[in-house]
């Protein structure tokens, strides 16, 4: 996905669902909800009403987290309803519409970039692609999770929490175009709660990519990097160490 996010000249819930027209509204709602798009959830009821499409429920969970200043009235014109879209937005339309595609692999390109911290908008997406993974598809049901594949999300980190936060990090040296591989944080200290060492105790020695499609076992880890593919992507030009993250359920 480019880091640079796009709104077709459509309805918002063309806009949300044009890669899947058949998707379910509950799901689709959710996923706004849990973004929390509060003008976007109330443009996508007004889009769902005239489809005879919004129940009592989706009506409720639309209002969820609604802001004053996003209220539709009525006779607004939501034909352009684009013109009111934040930059903040904008991008969580371009973001959700790849959740609710739930691709089994999904490529980042600097996700967080558009979001402060300050107002827990990067931790909020964060917590998404995590459960993304975990659940194997937001909004999915929980029942049938274990009949879904696996998720897996690579993407670019802005700031050293985003890239602690995945599972593997791979790094790609701007000199010589070397790859290397190391786990995050999380998942160090994951392996050192299940092998007895202190969170802060480094792991064993890991793999090390030296170049296309040559490849080291992992010590004690035959099946971490099967059917793994090797995407990478500039954080920035001035970056000495490009890095990718990786998050596998």
């Amino acid at each position: 996905m480019s880091e640079d996010p796009y709104v077709l000249d459509r309805s918002a819930w063309r806009n949300l669902t044009f890669a899947c027209p058949d998707a379910d509204p509950r799901r689709v709602v959710d996923i706004l909800v849990l973004l929390d798009m509060s003008y976007t959830q109330q443009v996508v009821a007004l889009d769902l009403q005239q489809q005879g499409l919004l129940t009592n429920e989706l009506r409720r969970k639309c209002d969820i987290n609604k802001n004053a200043a996003d209220t539709l009235r009525e006779g607004d014109d939501i034909a352009n309803w684009q013109e009111r879209l934040s930059d903040s937005e904008i991008e969580k339309i371009h973001l959700a519409r790849a959740f609710i595609m739930n691709p089994e692999v999904l490529v980042l390109q600097r996700p967080f970039r558009h979001f402060s911290e300050g107002q827990g908008e990067r931790k909020r997406l964060m917590e998404a692609i995590r459960q993304h993974i975990t659940c194997r598809g937001l909004g999915m049901d929980a029942t049938t999770v274990g009949r879904r594949r696996p998720r897996t999300v690579f993407y670019t980190a802005e700031q050293k929490s985003e890239e602690d936060a995945a599972d593997v990090i791979w790094e790609i040296n701007d000199v010589d175009k070397s790859i290397s591989m190391r786990l995050g944080t999380a998942s160090i200290e994951a392996e050192g709660k299940k092998d007895g060492r202190q969170p802060s105790e480094a792991p064993p020695e890991q793999s090390r990519e030296s170049g296309p499609g040559r490849q080291e076992n992992i010590a004690g880890k035959p099946g971490l990097l099967s059917t793994t593919s090797c995407f990478w992507m500039p954080c920035s030009k001035d970056t000495e160490n490009q890095q990718i993250n990786r998050s596998q359920y």
